[in-house]
């Protein structure tokens, strides 16, 4: 290019993108004039602060394809309202619907959290986080950062939900878990993490069957959604955060 009359290389770049990182998590977004992240999670960061998750360590848990759009699921993570219905044996009589606390939010995310019927600490093979607040070893939390991060956060376990999208109608679900390194160097570590994954594989099969008869019925001429309950706040931050992004110049 240095026979080209007129080229300037400065003038010859790849596409740059904005890019933050949060907690050890990687963002981008495409719209150079976005507001930067950061700052709307000033509240969720102060939260989540004591579980110290940048220096947690990721391993995978389990990938699902999924048939249908991907707000169906977020939806569904979005809430514990649907604990009396789809867990009623599995986590409503330990973590039950009416006992959660939804926080206030600017709808860029939605923290809630889930405490104990009894408000004792929750049994694991898996060693606690050192250094939480007294009630986050009763308590787990639900963190959604719109649109595409979900975390239930654990005293000593922490599951990532990403979502790999392919189409309106096709997504791929994608845990992960975060783990402190000294319980991954655990000698015993797959014996202890094996009553987690069963537990967490039958709550996880459960959403799925939730997610695909809504899927099915959200497809109906029928359909007309419903008023939200109190205990799906959460569901309308996320609604809010859609009609803000979609209703942006």
């Amino acid at each position: 290019m240095d026979q080209a009359e007129g080229f300037d290389r400065k003038d010859c770049n790849l596409p740059e993108f904005k890019l933050e990182t949060w907690n050890g998590f990687i963002f981008i977004n495409f719209n150079a004039d976005a507001s930067a992240l950061a700052p709307q999670l000033e509240p969720l960061t102060e939260a989540l602060a004591p579980f110290n998750m940048e220096s947690l360590k990721t391993t995978t848990f389990k990938t699902l394809p999924c048939n249908w759009n991907w707000k169906a699921s977020m939806e569904n993570f979005t809430e514990a309202y649907h604990h009396i219905g789809i867990h009623p044996e599995s986590v409503q009589p330990f973590m039950p619907a009416d006992g959660v606390d939804y926080e206030d939010s600017n709808n860029a995310y939605s923290l809630f959290w889930m405490p104990t019927k009894d408000k004792q600490p929750m049994e694991s093979a898996l060693p606690d986080i050192p250094g939480l607040p007294d009630e986050y070893y009763y308590s787990k939390g639900v963190a959604n950062v719109y649109p595409f991060l979900h975390l239930l956060i654990g005293s000593g376990i922490i599951l990532w939900l990403d979502f790999d999208i392919q189409s309106v109608d096709q997504h791929d679900l994608v845990w992960h878990v975060l783990l402190p390194e000294s319980t991954l160097e655990l000698p015993d570590f797959e014996q202890r993490y094996a009553p987690w994954k069963e537990r967490m594989n039958a709550v996880v099969s459960e959403d799925i069957y939730a997610c695909t008869k809504a899927s099915i019925g959200q497809r109906s001429r029928f359909y007309a959604p419903g008023r939200l309950s109190h205990m799906e706040k959460s569901v309308h931050q996320m609604h809010n955060w859609l009609l803000d992004v979609m209703s942006q110049d």
